[in-house]
């Protein structure tokens, strides 16, 4: 979504990996950097558009854990500008859908993305 900012304005990434890690970008990295949250974030700011909308929602459990930090860094880092984020951490919740998929609506995030989005338009 941050690579086509025109084309996509808002994002609920759950549990959502911050960074390329696979070994797989090894040897490519003008692909990894395309591809890099935080690279991606850093042009939109410096460029100043255009704006776009982050949920982000982590649990407290499992790979979750692991994921909490550089989610909690990317949105202190990055939440400026054009940049938008919303951060619902889910507690006792786990990278699956079924603490995932509550955590959206009690957490506020479809609230939170539903105000910045336009709703959908007819066919003529």
């Amino acid at each position: 979504m941050l690579q086509k900012p025109d084309a996509f304005r808002a994002v609920i990434a759950g549990g959502p990996d911050i960074r390329p890690d696979s070994r797989l970008w090894n040897g490519h990295p003008q692909e990894k950097a395309q591809n890099s949250p935080p690279e991606l974030a850093q042009k939109l700011i410096d460029r100043k558009g255009p704006e776009v909308d982050l949920a982000f929602q982590v649990g407290t459990k499992g790979s979750d854990v692991q994921n909490r930090p550089p989610i909690e860094k990317f949105v202190k880092d990055y939440t400026k500008g054009p940049v938008k984020t919303m951060l619902h951490i889910d507690e006792g919740g786990g990278h699956d859908a079924y603490t995932y998929v509550p955590g959206m609506y009690d957490g506020g995030l479809i609230q939170w993305i539903s105000k910045l989005m336009r709703g959908p338009v007819p066919s003529p």
